[in-house]
């Protein structure tokens, strides 16, 4: 069983805690790339995912959407897209590149992993928010609207207390502006201020990409993955 705070998740105002789903949300929580499996399901668990909320009614806390298989097909393709644990950065960022297509990371996106020990909470954590980001721009229309799957991640992630991706401060842009500052992975001629984040909690480290995103420009240009850098 896996060990968060807070522990107590609910689904449609029943506890779930101590069963399949609460587990599935705990891991989830953590950062691990958690699914559920619905055999010969009924009815209402037969959809591509299942809202659980974290914390119940008056004090929730997050709001959780995991994705859920009820399909023996999808389940196998499921399974044999898995990649394996990589062993060093460089294995990491072959994979990110070639598991999410709809980003496009800078060329010297490993430069800050490389100084660092290879760990397997930033590896969940980074697949977590890239996996999101990724999704997102596949729910984005021609005109950089949002279709309406990708207004509800938009929503869940990007607003709110709990978000999990977010600006700097007005202090740290200014204080930390040079360091936010990265060349455009598309033109080296040009830079890019990517203050907004996405944040791994254990260890300190985040996901700076450029938001919003200028018209016409569908995919989302990922410049850093890398310790907190608006330390002080």
């Amino acid at each position: 069983r896996s060990v968060v705070e807070d522990d107590y998740f609910e689904y449609k105002s029943k506890c779930v805690t101590d069963f399949s789903l609460g587990e599935a949300a705990r891991k989830y929580t953590l950062g691990e790339d958690a699914c559920i499996v619905s055999s010969d399901c009924k009815e209402e668990f037969c959809c591509d995912s299942i809202d659980i909320v974290h914390g119940f009614e008056g004090n929730i806390i997050n709001e959780l959407s995991i994705g859920n298989i009820h399909n023996l097909e999808v389940l196998s393709t499921h399974f044999s897209g898995n990649i394996p644990e990589p062993r060093k950065w460089p294995e990491f960022i072959e994979q990110i590149r070639d598991r999410y297509g709809n980003l496009i990371f800078h060329d010297n996106i490993i430069d800050a992993l490389e100084k660092q020990p290879l760990d397997d909470k930033v590896i969940k954590g980074s697949g977590r928010l890239l996996g999101t980001l990724d999704k997102l721009v596949e729910e984005t229309n021609e005109d950089n609207s949002f279709s309406p799957r990708g207004q509800e991640i938009y929503n869940k992630h990007f607003v709110g207390e709990k978000a999990w991706f977010t600006a700097e401060s007005e202090t740290n842009k200014n204080d930390f502006k040079e360091k936010l500052t990265f060349t455009d992975p598309s033109d080296s001629s040009k830079s890019l201020f990517c203050h907004f984040h996405g944040k791994i909690k254990t260890p300190q480290y985040r996901i700076h990409f450029e938001w919003e995103r200028p018209p016409g420009q569908r995919k989302i240009k990922v410049v850093y993955i890398g310790p907190k850098i608006t330390k002080k």
